[in-house]
């Protein structure tokens, strides 16, 4: 009910909200809503595992000091991502004011509710936020006409995919538009931060470009190879794909303000990091 609630208030609120401030709504709600179910699983385990009559209080202190090993548990039954738990000492202490005894059974119908919220109430908000478009009269190139030297938009300039696009190409551009997203990301229920292949191909194809241009942006994108993507790679990809419905020319290796600081030193065995690329292999 509670989370319902809230749906329908964003209902209302993403009619009048900026972009970024629904979408950061949403991500809040879909965290908030991923940590209610881990709680439920948590706090129906800590009370299916109390005895019934004698040694209640030698029990409760044994599963709160082996809390770690309960989330171990959990995550292996419903495969939850890691950073959905709550913070371990916080909640063991937490635990010390309850009667785990007193604790509800687990209500799959309340799991299944809060799943489908997040997989389909959700992606009907994300198609109610209003898209930010700009009059072509008004944007005259570069910082739109602000004086900057260099060009803030990523897709403005001769090479997007330039060493010397963007700002600072320190920076990571893809992660301007994270909050956009990580809200996609999230929709795909990854699992200990990360999802599939076969999911990471779902989002993908949404683009409808070629089999032979996804296939490119795949192996631009699962920096670490590891078949999956994480949240960073997730949002390589997306921001590939973009460029390319542009009109953009994908790269033979991904430049150094593309490459996620999370995996930058990956793709090489130089330090300084300036000129680093990584490549994309074959396309």
């Amino acid at each position: 009910p509670l989370f319902r609630s809230e749906e329908q208030d964003l209902f209302r609120d993403i009619q009048i909200l900026p972009r970024s401030a629904a979408v950061r709504k949403i991500n809040d709600l879909i965290k908030r809503a991923r940590l209610a179910k881990v709680h439920a699983y948590v706090i129906s385990k800590l009370k299916s595992e109390m005895p019934s009559f004698f040694g209640k209080q030698s029990k409760k202190e044994a599963l709160i000091k082996d809390l770690k090993k309960v989330y171990d548990d959990i995550n292996r039954q419903y495969q939850m991502s890691r950073g959905d738990f709550p913070h371990l000492a916080q909640f063991q202490e937490q635990l010390r004011e309850y009667d785990f005894s007193k604790f509800s059974k687990l209500n799959p119908k309340l799991i299944e509710a809060v799943d489908i919220m997040m997989s389909k109430d959700i992606a009907h908000l994300m198609k109610m936020i209003p898209t930010e478009e700009a009059s072509s009269s008004e944007v005259t190139g570069g910082a739109f006409g602000s004086g900057h030297s260099q060009p803030l938009d990523p897709f403005s300039g001769d090479d997007v995919f330039s060493l010397k696009a963007g700002v600072n190409p320190e920076e990571w551009t893809p992660g301007e538009r994270l909050d956009d997203y990580q809200l996609e990301f999230n929709l795909f229920d990854p699992k200990n931060g990360k999802i599939s292949g076969l999911k990471a191909k779902e989002a993908m194809v949404k683009s409808k470009l070629p089999n032979s241009v996804l296939k490119k942006v795949w192996a631009l994108s699962d920096i670490d190879k590891d078949g999956q993507f994480d949240l960073d790679e997730f949002a390589v990809a997306m921001f590939l794909i973009e460029a390319k419905k542009e009109g953009h020319d994908l790269p033979d290796a991904l430049p150094f303000h593309l490459i996620p600081p999370s995996k930058r030193g990956l793709g090489g065995d130089d330090d300084d990091g300036g000129d680093e690329e990584i490549g994309g292999g074959d396309s």
